[in-house]
């Protein structure tokens, strides 16, 4: 049992390095770091309970993935997932939670919600790429197409599950994340006249574009690297 462990271990390790770089490790740890000190600080500020419950899942989460790595690959797919995965959740909640809500560029800058939603779109792709990757048997073969096609399909429905999110919480919580109820200030008006009214719809529909945007420019990178490199590989 303990020889069995020892190279269940021996193996995630080898993987572990085959798969991320000493920069990319360095980015977790400063995440992290940067997370533990945003908790400690939300509790010392006695901010309000879901803030605090918010930096808190958010710190926790950076510390999940690597831990599911420890189970059975054959068993639990999630467990197969690549370690780049970690990477980008340590991205998507440095810039969201820290930034976003903590610093608070989300009110400082009016356009930052939809640059994340961009971003989101952008680094959604690779993760669905990994995803069946994770799901395939040990030296299946995919073509670069379906490759495309899975991360791209994750992006789209990742934006459309956010949006769905945002409209249930507003509905249950009568909180305002679709902009329910604000006023729009003067320079949106001039710049997209319209019926106030109509904010909370251009509010997710911007959400949306940005996100499909996103995956669709990184749908056709992702397209080219993968054709080019099984171009070359085909040559070896």
């Amino acid at each position: 049992m303990v020889e069995k462990l020892t190279n269940k271990f021996k193996r995630e390790f080898y993987i572990f390095k085959e798969e991320i770089t000493l920069p990319e490790y360095i980015f977790w740890w400063l995440c992290r770091g940067i997370m533990i000190y945003v908790v400690i600080t939300t509790y010392i500020q006695e901010s309000s309970g879901h803030f605090n419950l918010q930096m808190r899942a958010n710190a926790i989460f950076l510390f999940i993935l690597p831990v599911l790595h420890i189970l059975p690959r054959k068993i639990f797919f999630f467990a197969r997932l690549h370690h780049r995965v970690q990477t980008i959740v340590c991205l998507m909640v440095i810039t969201t939670s820290f930034l976003g809500n903590y610093i608070d560029l989300y009110s400082v800058w009016k356009n930052y919600d939809t640059f994340i939603h961009f971003i989101a779109g952008v680094v959604c792709v690779p993760v669905g790429y990994y995803l069946l990757l994770a799901f395939s048997k040990e030296g299946e073969i995919h073509s670069p197409l379906a490759k495309t096609v899975a991360g791209f399909g994750l992006s789209c429905f990742a934006s459309l599950v956010w949006e769905c999110y945002e409209y249930i919480f507003d509905w249950i919580a009568g909180a305002s994340t679709q902009g329910w109820g604000e006023t729009p200030d003067t320079a949106f008006i001039e710049k997209y006249p319209t019926d106030p009214l109509r904010y909370p719809l251009f509010d997710t529909m911007t959400d949306a574009l940005a996100g499909l945007t996103g995956a669709v420019i990184t749908g056709l990178i992702m397209r080219m690297v993968l054709e080019t490199a099984e171009h070359k590989a085909s040559k070896k």
